[in-house]
């Protein structure tokens, strides 16, 4: 059987120079305390070694990391990849690198808090934030960990976060649509957003709309994938009583939408004018181009890990909160 070639530690350029563990990573760092001449012999030895740091054994050996912990829903919706990436490239110009953790419920975001030590992660973006993850909050903060919320702020978390206005996004979502003098519009939304606590939600936004428009607002329940975005439209086909307008909760159950529309025969956006929500790269090249609110996911990342670092570098800052606005996209869908 062929050997598992094991991977250089600290603790092998240690004893191959005959110095500390610490000794070795501050050199490998270029901090200041450590000569030139100790410094070239530990990389000349490293190099040898054929050494790549361990982030997480770093942690350990010196009680600190430079290590970020994103918590996202999934990955199945391209916007969370394109917000992964982002958070990433901003990390790395900090010097930090990116732990990614995709929650499946939330006994297993609370089994990830629990894992986790102050020497394995420094901070922890949640994106989102759900009620489900208070629990593994409280338990980070006990740890001294602490955390950045990419949602509105729950009450009862301590931590900096940062919002997307989706609510806004909404609104101008619904306004296009009846600008173009459509009075029926549906919201093709996820399962039911509490809004109580969250004036930020895109459920919020439309209602605000068309209340002010004067229209009655219908929401459909369920539609966050391209499969039920699908389903659902087909149900509301079926029913007879087609909408002129539709808003969906994302770009995915807008494609799914677009679909049915399509396989009925009714013309998009003749008959129907369909508008997404995120500005996923494939939005652009669907038939009909699909307008849509983009999510400013550069921005956020940047407020996102800029803030966590700050917290992590002066616990003792004030929390801080920004809101940013997102924008509409308008293509051949309306």
């Amino acid at each position: 059987m062929k050997a598992t070639m094991r991977q250089t530690t600290l603790f092998d350029i240690a004893d191959r120079v005959g110095m500390s563990v610490n000794t070795v990573s501050r050199a490998l760092r270029d901090k200041n305390d450590i000569g030139l001449k100790t410094k070239n012999r530990i990389r000349s030895i490293a190099h040898k070694l054929n050494y790549q740091p361990n982030q997480i054994a770093r942690g350990l050996v010196l009680g600190r990391t430079n290590i970020l912990g994103l918590v996202i829903e999934t990955l199945d919706n391209p916007i969370y990849g394109h917000l992964a990436t982002a958070i990433d490239a901003v990390a790395g110009q900090y010097g930090y690198s990116l732990q990614l953790r995709v929650i499946h419920s939330p006994d297993s975001i609370k089994e990830y808090a629990v894992s986790l030590t102050g020497k394995t992660v420094a901070g922890v973006i949640f994106a989102p934030m759900y009620t489900e993850m208070m629990a593994a909050t409280h338990l980070l903060r006990d740890k001294g960990i602490p955390c950045a919320f990419s949602e509105y702020r729950f009450s009862s978390l301590e931590g900096d976060s940062v919002v997307v206005n989706r609510a806004a996004g909404a609104r101008q979502a619904v306004n296009h649509l009846a600008s173009l003098g459509r009075k029926r519009i549906i919201y093709l939304c996820s399962p039911p957003e509490t809004i109580a606590e969250n004036p930020y939600h895109r459920l919020a936004g439309y209602r605000d709309a068309m209340v002010r428009l004067g229209l009655e607002p219908v929401t459909v329940q369920g539609a966050s994938t391209l499969e039920n975005g699908y389903t659902k439209m087909r149900e509301i086909i079926r029913r007879g009583r087609l909408p002129d307008g539709v808003f969906c909760n994302n770009d995915l159950s807008a494609f799914g939408a677009m679909q049915a529309l399509y396989e009925s025969g009714v013309s998009v956006p003749g008959d129907v004018a369909v508008v997404g929500y995120d500005d996923i790269p494939e939005s652009a090249y669907a038939h009909p181009s699909l307008t849509t609110v983009a999510q400013p996911v550069d921005e956020l990342s940047r407020l996102l890990v800029s803030n966590l670092i700050g917290r992590i570098e002066n616990p003792e800052l004030p929390f801080r909160h920004a809101v940013i606005e997102p924008s509409l996209i308008v293509r051949q869908s309306t």
